[in-house]
């Protein structure tokens, strides 16, 4: 049956007429850009401050710029289990997959290297409460860092007009620390 009816395996694909509605009703001067704002921190969390208007047609141009139906279902799983497991198939296929009938959670307890967790205070995909799961579980590493950058959201991490100079030169100072 599969063979007759085509059925996508991406979500959201990237395509050219969302590329040309992100320049068109997100650009400066647009009407619309407010609306695209707001939509973006309907996602991730809202950061006035840190938006780069100029930027935004481009950014949400390539966003969403796609993904399997079984990554999307895999974010859902975690999300409704509260689990940082491996896909969930089925009690059936779960115990020809991983010999067991519910997926295995990820051993977080095997990481030995050094982690460094970033997020922010207004993320609303990342909470503080999932980052402090996270710290606990990875209780192995041989270095763990926590670090909150209290206005931040989600996509200030990508795409925030300060994020060089707040971020990423203190992500790399942490590198190089590493490295000498």
């Amino acid at each position: 049956m599969q063979e007759f009816i085509k059925i996508p395996q991406e979500v959201m694909p990237r395509s050219r007429q969302m590329t040309n509605i992100g320049i068109t009703l997100c650009r400066d001067g647009a009407l619309t850009q407010y609306v695209c704002l707001h939509l973006m921190s309907l996602v991730g969390g809202f950061n006035d401050f840190s938006v780069n208007t100029t930027s935004l047609p481009v950014n949400l141009g390539h966003f969403p710029n796609g993904a399997s139906q079984k990554t999307v279902a895999h974010i859902g799983q975690t999300v409704m289990s509260g689990r940082f497991s491996q896909f969930d198939y089925g009690r059936n296929m779960n115990l020809k997959k991983y010999g067991r009938a519910t997926s295995p959670d990820y051993d977080l307890e095997a990481i030995t290297a050094p982690v460094a967790l970033y997020y922010g205070d207004n993320d609303l995909l990342v909470t503080p409460h999932d980052i402090a799961r996270l710290f606990t579980a990875l209780k192995n590493s041989r270095d763990r860092t926590m670090k909150k950058f209290y206005t931040y959201s989600h996509f200030d991490f990508l795409w925030g007009v300060n994020v060089k100079s707040v971020v990423y030169d203190y992500i790399l100072s942490v590198i190089d620390a590493y490295s000498s």
